[in-house]
């Protein structure tokens, strides 16, 4: 058991006081930490705001909230940050797309790594913009984004990682503008209608070949 602590909050009964009759939960200010699993299966949460004194948010606080459609941070946060209903840690790591969140997410310039399972079974999403100062798309990113029908990976991009893209059902092409993109194995598992479109010669034709996935190789 965790002693009671105004400043932290840990377990879903906690995160109860919090929720509006609309789902809507508005955490105070004075909050310094949002535990493992705080939100866990709350089907009722729609939104969350955050207030400038979160500094510390773990991954699987918004686990199995399938109804979550935008997480809000306050301005005056130092740590983190919203943009088109994501979470975001120092403008620069996509950590969380709610998972109800649909139609396309817009991840902003400036934004580096998009983080492991970041929007993991957000099944209504149907687009995902990346920036051209993305570097690294890591473990499990879009993993069962059951709606996206096509991606471009810019060309920055050195890391794909294992089973980024995996289970996307509707995925049929995915252009990957990087000479020197590296793909984990199995990050486009399971996308049954898949075409990747790459740089000839690159590691990403090698992976395509080796992977059995039908390929177009793109000249410079």
């Amino acid at each position: 058991m965790y002693p009671y602590d105004p400043r932290y909050i840990f377990g879903r009964a906690t995160m109860t006081e919090y929720l509006d009759a609309d789902g809507n939960a508005v955490i105070p200010e004075g909050v310094t930490d949002i535990g493992e699993k705080a939100f866990l299966r709350c089907a009722e949460l729609k939104t969350v705001t955050i207030p400038a004194s979160v500094e510390c948010i773990m991954g699987t606080a918004f686990l199995f909230c399938p109804e979550l459609t935008a997480i809000y941070v306050s301005p005056g946060n130092s740590f983190l940050s919203s943009a088109d209903g994501a979470l975001y840690h120092n403008q620069a790591v996509l950590l969380r797309c709610p998972r109800g969140k649909s139609g396309p997410l817009e991840v902003p310039e400036g934004t580096r790594h998009i983080d492991v399972y970041a929007a993991w079974s957000c099944e209504r999403l149907t687009e995902v913009r990346l920036p051209a100062s993305l570097r690294r798309i890591d473990v499990g990113a879009f993993r069962g984004c059951a709606a996206l029908t096509e991606v471009t990976i810019p060309a920055g991009v050195k890391h794909v990682g294992e089973r980024a893209f995996s289970r996307c059902d509707r995925l049929e092409e995915v252009v990957i503008l990087g000479q020197e993109t590296e793909i984990a194995p199995a990050a486009f598992a399971d996308c049954p209608r898949l075409t990747l479109y790459v740089p000839a010669g690159s590691p990403a034709e090698r992976y395509a070949q080796e992977s059995g996935i039908p390929c177009r190789a793109m000249e410079a």
